[in-house]
C-alpha cells in the first residue's frame, strides 16, 4: 500500500497500526488495517485530518522503516500550509 506517495511492506504498515494505536489513534490505524487486509496496493484511502495524525505519531520517535514516510508527510504539511496559508 501507499500513504502519501509511499509504498509501505506489510511488515511496515503493521508497525505503523501499532504506533497509531499505542497512542491513541484507533480510527487512522483502523483505516490503514482495513486497506492492509484488502490488499489495497495504491494510496490508502485517508482524509485529511489521517495525514496530521500520521505525522503526530511518527514525530516523537520514528522507528528507521517508517522515516521516508515521516519525511515525506513532513513535506506534504508544509506543501499544505503554503497552499492554504494556515
Amino acid at each position: 500500500m501507499r500513504i502519501a506517495g509511499i509504498r509501505l511492506s506489510p511488515a511496515a504498515a503493521r508497525l505503523l497500526i501499532d504506533i497509531l494505536e499505542g497512542q491513541g489513534h484507533a480510527g487512522t490505524a483502523a483505516k490503514i488495517g482495513d486497506a492492509l487486509k484488502r490488499g489495497v496496493t495504491i494510496e490508502a484511502p485517508l482524509a485529511p485530518e489521517d495525514y496530521e495524525v500520521l505525522t503526530a505519531a511518527l514525530s516523537p520517535q520514528c522507528p528507521p522503516s517508517l522515516y521516508k514516510l515521516q519525511r515525506e508527510l513532513l513535506e506534504y504539511q508544509r506543501r499544505l500550509r503554503r497552499i492554504t496559508g494556515r
